[in-house]
Protein backbone atom coordinates (compact mmCIF):
# COMPACT_ATOMS: atom_id res chain seq x y z
CA UNK A 1 0.00 0.00 0.00
CA UNK A 2 2.83 2.34 0.84
CA UNK A 3 4.44 1.75 -2.54
CA UNK A 4 1.11 2.59 -4.19
CA UNK A 5 0.90 5.90 -2.37
CA UNK A 6 4.46 6.79 -3.37
CA UNK A 7 3.64 5.96 -6.97
CA UNK A 8 0.54 8.13 -6.91
CA UNK A 9 2.59 10.99 -5.36
CA UNK A 10 5.22 10.71 -8.07
CA UNK A 11 2.55 10.76 -10.79
CA UNK A 12 0.94 13.85 -9.21
CA UNK A 13 4.30 15.66 -8.96
CA UNK A 14 5.14 14.84 -12.56
CA UNK A 15 1.71 16.10 -13.65
CA UNK A 16 2.24 19.43 -11.82
CA UNK A 17 5.63 19.96 -13.43
CA UNK A 18 4.29 19.25 -16.89
CA UNK A 19 1.58 21.89 -16.44
CA UNK A 20 4.00 24.61 -15.33
CA UNK A 21 4.03 27.34 -17.99
CA UNK A 22 7.14 29.19 -19.11
CA UNK A 23 7.26 32.95 -18.29
CA UNK A 24 5.28 34.96 -20.83
CA UNK A 25 7.15 37.65 -22.78
CA UNK A 26 4.62 39.48 -24.93
CA UNK A 27 5.34 43.13 -24.05
CA UNK A 28 5.46 45.79 -26.72
CA UNK A 29 7.59 48.91 -26.37
CA UNK A 30 5.76 52.15 -25.62
CA UNK A 31 6.83 55.67 -24.68
CA UNK A 32 10.44 56.23 -23.69
CA UNK A 33 11.84 58.77 -21.22
CA UNK A 34 13.90 60.79 -22.10
CA UNK A 35 12.12 61.02 -25.44
CA UNK A 36 14.11 60.66 -28.63
CA UNK A 37 15.84 63.96 -29.33
CA UNK A 38 15.18 65.33 -25.83
CA UNK A 39 17.62 67.70 -24.26
CA UNK A 40 19.11 69.00 -22.31
CA UNK A 41 18.19 66.55 -19.56
CA UNK A 42 19.64 66.16 -16.11
CA UNK A 43 22.87 64.20 -15.72
CA UNK A 44 21.22 61.58 -13.48
CA UNK A 45 18.80 60.62 -16.26
CA UNK A 46 17.75 56.97 -16.58
CA UNK A 47 16.28 55.42 -19.73
CA UNK A 48 12.75 54.25 -18.86
CA UNK A 49 10.70 52.29 -21.41
CA UNK A 50 6.96 51.81 -20.88
CA UNK A 51 5.80 48.24 -21.57
CA UNK A 52 2.42 47.01 -22.71
CA UNK A 53 2.27 43.40 -21.59
CA UNK A 54 4.58 41.11 -19.66
CA UNK A 55 8.36 40.85 -19.97
CA UNK A 56 10.86 38.67 -18.16
CA UNK A 57 14.01 40.26 -19.53
CA UNK A 58 15.24 43.34 -21.39
CA UNK A 59 18.44 44.38 -23.09
CA UNK A 60 19.22 48.11 -23.00
CA UNK A 61 22.52 49.65 -24.09
CA UNK A 62 23.57 53.29 -23.62
CA UNK A 63 26.61 54.79 -25.38
CA UNK A 64 28.17 58.24 -25.53
CA UNK A 65 29.09 60.18 -28.67
CA UNK A 66 32.49 58.45 -28.92
CA UNK A 67 30.96 54.98 -28.68
CA UNK A 68 31.83 54.41 -25.05
CA UNK A 69 29.46 52.03 -23.28
CA UNK A 70 27.78 53.33 -20.13
CA UNK A 71 27.68 50.85 -17.24
CA UNK A 72 24.37 50.50 -15.46
CA UNK A 73 21.62 48.24 -14.14
CA UNK A 74 18.40 47.07 -15.83
CA UNK A 75 15.21 46.51 -13.88
CA UNK A 76 11.66 45.59 -14.90
CA UNK A 77 8.99 46.86 -12.53
CA UNK A 78 5.65 48.68 -12.53
CA UNK A 79 5.20 48.28 -16.29
CA UNK A 80 8.58 49.78 -17.19
CA UNK A 81 11.99 48.54 -18.20
CA UNK A 82 14.59 50.95 -16.85
CA UNK A 83 18.31 51.34 -17.41
CA UNK A 84 19.96 53.28 -14.58
CA UNK A 85 23.61 54.35 -15.08
CA UNK A 86 26.01 53.60 -12.25
CA UNK A 87 27.46 57.13 -12.35
CA UNK A 88 26.36 60.61 -13.39
CA UNK A 89 26.36 61.12 -17.15
CA UNK A 90 28.79 63.62 -18.64
CA UNK A 91 27.61 67.20 -19.03
CA UNK A 92 26.75 68.55 -22.50
CA UNK A 93 27.01 65.11 -24.08
CA UNK A 94 24.83 63.23 -26.58
CA UNK A 95 23.87 59.67 -25.63
CA UNK A 96 22.34 56.98 -27.82
CA UNK A 97 20.34 54.07 -26.49
CA UNK A 98 18.99 50.88 -28.05
CA UNK A 99 16.69 48.28 -26.54
CA UNK A 100 15.49 44.76 -27.28
CA UNK A 101 12.47 43.48 -25.36
CA UNK A 102 10.39 40.40 -26.23
CA UNK A 103 11.61 40.52 -29.83
CA UNK A 104 10.78 44.20 -30.26
CA UNK A 105 13.48 46.81 -30.74
CA UNK A 106 13.76 50.57 -30.34
CA UNK A 107 16.46 53.22 -30.27
CA UNK A 108 16.89 56.92 -29.69
CA UNK A 109 19.15 59.62 -28.29
CA UNK A 110 19.17 62.56 -25.89
CA UNK A 111 21.57 65.25 -24.73
CA UNK A 112 22.53 66.20 -21.20
CA UNK A 113 22.91 69.63 -19.68
CA UNK A 114 25.00 70.68 -16.71
CA UNK A 115 22.52 69.95 -13.90
CA UNK A 116 23.18 66.74 -12.00
CA UNK A 117 20.02 66.31 -9.94
CA UNK A 118 16.31 67.05 -9.82
CA UNK A 119 14.47 69.24 -7.35
CA UNK A 120 11.10 69.53 -5.69
CA UNK A 121 9.14 71.83 -8.04
CA UNK A 122 7.17 73.19 -5.07
CA UNK A 123 10.41 74.91 -3.99
CA UNK A 124 10.25 77.10 -7.11
CA UNK A 125 6.96 78.79 -6.25
CA UNK A 126 7.58 82.46 -5.51
CA UNK A 127 11.00 82.47 -7.20
CA UNK A 128 11.77 85.04 -9.93
CA UNK A 129 14.56 84.94 -12.51
CA UNK A 130 16.01 87.73 -14.65
CA UNK A 131 16.72 86.43 -18.16
CA UNK A 132 19.24 88.72 -19.87
CA UNK A 133 19.07 88.04 -23.61
CA UNK A 134 21.76 90.66 -24.29
CA UNK A 135 24.40 88.31 -22.87
CA UNK A 136 23.18 85.27 -24.80
CA UNK A 137 25.02 83.69 -27.72
CA UNK A 138 22.93 84.70 -30.75
CA UNK A 139 23.19 82.11 -33.51
CA UNK A 140 20.46 83.41 -35.81
CA UNK A 141 20.83 85.61 -37.73
CA UNK A 142 24.47 84.49 -38.05
CA UNK A 143 26.95 87.18 -37.10
CA UNK A 144 24.31 89.63 -35.91
CA UNK A 145 24.46 88.80 -32.21
CA UNK A 146 25.94 92.12 -31.06
CA UNK A 147 23.38 94.14 -32.99
CA UNK A 148 20.43 92.06 -31.81
CA UNK A 149 21.69 92.02 -28.22
CA UNK A 150 21.85 95.82 -28.22
CA UNK A 151 18.07 95.90 -28.65
CA UNK A 152 17.48 93.52 -25.78
CA UNK A 153 18.76 95.86 -23.08
CA UNK A 154 17.13 95.07 -19.77
CA UNK A 155 15.80 91.77 -18.53
CA UNK A 156 12.79 89.56 -19.09
CA UNK A 157 11.55 88.41 -15.70
CA UNK A 158 10.13 84.91 -15.24
CA UNK A 159 8.34 84.16 -11.99
CA UNK A 160 6.90 80.84 -10.82
CA UNK A 161 3.53 81.50 -9.22
CA UNK A 162 2.11 77.98 -8.78
CA UNK A 163 2.91 74.30 -9.27
CA UNK A 164 0.81 71.20 -9.83
CA UNK A 165 2.74 67.97 -10.34
CA UNK A 166 5.00 68.39 -13.35
CA UNK A 167 3.26 71.58 -14.51
CA UNK A 168 4.24 75.12 -13.53
CA UNK A 169 2.29 78.35 -13.74
CA UNK A 170 4.58 81.26 -14.58
CA UNK A 171 4.34 85.00 -15.05
CA UNK A 172 6.43 87.07 -17.45
CA UNK A 173 7.27 90.72 -16.84
CA UNK A 174 9.61 93.45 -17.99
CA UNK A 175 12.55 94.03 -15.67
CA UNK A 176 13.63 97.42 -14.45
CA UNK A 177 17.15 97.92 -13.09
CA UNK A 178 17.48 99.10 -9.49
CA UNK A 179 20.14 101.31 -7.95
CA UNK A 180 21.70 98.38 -6.12
CA UNK A 181 22.28 96.46 -9.36
CA UNK A 182 19.29 94.15 -9.04
CA UNK A 183 15.95 94.04 -10.85
CA UNK A 184 12.36 94.95 -10.06
CA UNK A 185 9.10 94.50 -11.91
CA UNK A 186 8.53 97.39 -14.33
CA UNK A 187 5.05 98.85 -13.67
CA UNK A 188 4.91 100.34 -17.19
CA UNK A 189 4.36 96.95 -18.83
CA UNK A 190 1.59 94.41 -18.49
CA UNK A 191 2.52 90.98 -17.20
CA UNK A 192 2.07 87.88 -19.35
CA UNK A 193 0.59 84.69 -17.83
CA UNK A 194 2.09 81.37 -18.90
CA UNK A 195 -0.06 78.46 -17.85
CA UNK A 196 0.76 74.76 -18.21
CA UNK A 197 4.52 75.24 -18.41
CA UNK A 198 6.01 71.80 -19.03
CA UNK A 199 8.24 70.64 -16.15
CA UNK A 200 8.06 66.91 -16.81
CA UNK A 201 11.77 66.98 -17.62
CA UNK A 202 12.58 68.29 -14.11
CA UNK A 203 14.62 70.46 -13.65
CA UNK A 204 14.32 71.57 -17.29
CA UNK A 205 11.35 73.66 -18.41
CA UNK A 206 9.95 75.12 -21.63
CA UNK A 207 7.83 78.27 -21.89
CA UNK A 208 6.14 78.68 -25.25
CA UNK A 209 3.84 81.43 -26.44
CA UNK A 210 2.48 82.84 -29.68
CA UNK A 211 2.77 85.74 -29.58
CA UNK A 212 5.21 86.61 -26.79
CA UNK A 213 5.80 90.29 -26.01
CA UNK A 214 9.29 91.53 -25.24
CA UNK A 215 10.53 94.91 -24.10
CA UNK A 216 13.03 96.13 -26.69
CA UNK A 217 15.24 99.15 -26.06
CA UNK A 218 14.09 102.16 -28.07
CA UNK A 219 11.22 100.26 -29.67
CA UNK A 220 8.81 99.61 -26.83
CA UNK A 221 7.05 96.27 -27.00
CA UNK A 222 7.87 93.85 -29.81
CA UNK A 223 5.74 90.86 -30.78
CA UNK A 224 7.52 87.58 -31.38
CA UNK A 225 5.74 84.57 -32.79
CA UNK A 226 6.31 80.92 -31.83
CA UNK A 227 8.61 82.11 -29.07
CA UNK A 228 10.21 79.64 -26.69
CA UNK A 229 12.42 80.07 -23.65
CA UNK A 230 13.77 76.81 -22.28
CA UNK A 231 16.44 75.81 -19.81
CA UNK A 232 17.25 74.30 -16.47
CA UNK A 233 15.60 75.91 -13.47
CA UNK A 234 17.41 75.74 -10.13
CA UNK A 235 16.88 77.52 -6.84
CA UNK A 236 19.68 79.96 -7.72
CA UNK A 237 19.12 80.56 -11.41
CA UNK A 238 18.32 79.41 -14.94
CA UNK A 239 21.11 77.63 -16.84
CA UNK A 240 21.53 75.82 -20.18
CA UNK A 241 18.95 78.21 -21.62
CA UNK A 242 17.84 78.64 -25.22
CA UNK A 243 15.62 81.15 -26.98
CA UNK A 244 13.88 80.87 -30.36
CA UNK A 245 11.26 83.02 -32.06
CA UNK A 246 10.04 84.50 -35.33
CA UNK A 247 9.58 88.19 -36.05
CA UNK A 248 7.02 88.94 -38.75
CA UNK A 249 8.06 92.06 -40.68
CA UNK A 250 4.41 92.68 -41.55
CA UNK A 251 3.81 93.61 -37.89
CA UNK A 252 5.96 96.72 -38.30
CA UNK A 253 5.90 99.65 -40.66
CA UNK A 254 9.20 100.50 -42.31
CA UNK A 255 10.83 97.10 -41.70
CA UNK A 256 11.27 95.01 -44.80
CA UNK A 257 13.13 91.87 -45.74
CA UNK A 258 15.46 93.99 -47.89
CA UNK A 259 16.43 96.07 -44.87
CA UNK A 260 16.97 92.91 -42.80
CA UNK A 261 19.27 91.55 -45.48
CA UNK A 262 21.13 94.85 -45.75
CA UNK A 263 21.77 95.37 -42.05
CA UNK A 264 21.75 91.84 -40.65
CA UNK A 265 22.91 89.86 -43.66
CA UNK A 266 19.98 87.51 -43.20
CA UNK A 267 17.16 86.49 -45.50
CA UNK A 268 13.53 86.25 -44.54
CA UNK A 269 12.10 82.79 -44.09
CA UNK A 270 8.63 81.28 -44.29
CA UNK A 271 6.32 82.44 -41.51
CA UNK A 272 4.85 79.64 -39.44
CA UNK A 273 1.45 81.34 -39.59
CA UNK A 274 0.89 81.20 -43.36
CA UNK A 275 4.10 80.08 -45.09
CA UNK A 276 4.73 83.50 -46.63
CA UNK A 277 8.37 84.65 -46.74
CA UNK A 278 8.22 87.64 -44.42
CA UNK A 279 9.73 86.36 -41.16
CA UNK A 280 13.10 86.60 -39.43
CA UNK A 281 14.17 83.59 -37.37
CA UNK A 282 15.83 84.38 -34.06
CA UNK A 283 17.80 81.86 -32.02
CA UNK A 284 20.19 82.06 -29.10
CA UNK A 285 21.81 79.67 -26.66
CA UNK A 286 23.81 80.26 -23.53
CA UNK A 287 20.79 82.00 -22.02
CA UNK A 288 21.10 82.45 -18.26
CA UNK A 289 18.88 83.97 -15.60
CA UNK A 290 20.04 84.55 -12.04
CA UNK A 291 17.42 84.49 -9.33
CA UNK A 292 16.29 87.91 -8.11
CA UNK A 293 16.41 87.63 -4.35
CA UNK A 294 13.26 88.76 -2.56
CA UNK A 295 11.24 89.42 -5.73
CA UNK A 296 7.92 87.71 -6.43
CA UNK A 297 6.03 88.86 -9.51
CA UNK A 298 2.42 90.02 -9.24
CA UNK A 299 -0.12 90.22 -12.09
CA UNK A 300 -0.31 93.63 -13.72
CA UNK A 301 -3.15 93.81 -16.23
CA UNK A 302 -3.41 97.60 -16.04
CA UNK A 303 0.10 99.07 -16.37
CA UNK A 304 0.83 102.63 -15.42
CA UNK A 305 0.77 105.38 -18.02
CA UNK A 306 4.41 106.28 -18.45
CA UNK A 307 7.02 106.88 -21.12
CA UNK A 308 8.10 103.39 -22.07
CA UNK A 309 11.77 104.19 -22.73
CA UNK A 310 12.28 105.94 -19.36
CA UNK A 311 9.76 104.21 -17.11
CA UNK A 312 8.36 107.52 -15.82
Amino acid sequence: MRHGLLLLGAIALTSCKSNTEEPVCDATIGAVTPADGAGPVTRDAAVSIALSGSADAATIHLTDSSGGVVAGDIAIADGNATFTPHDLLDANETYTWDASICGGTASGSFTTGTIDNRLDPAELVGKTYAVDLADANWTSPPGAGDLIAAYFAGAFLIGVTAQDGDTLTCLGAAGQATENGSWQQDPCYATIPYDDVDFANDPYFAIQADPMEFTVSGAGTVLMHRASIAGGMTIDGIVDGTFTAQVDTRDYQGITCDLIHQFLGADCTACASDGQTFCLDLAADGVEGPRVQGLSLVPNDDPQECTQDTGH
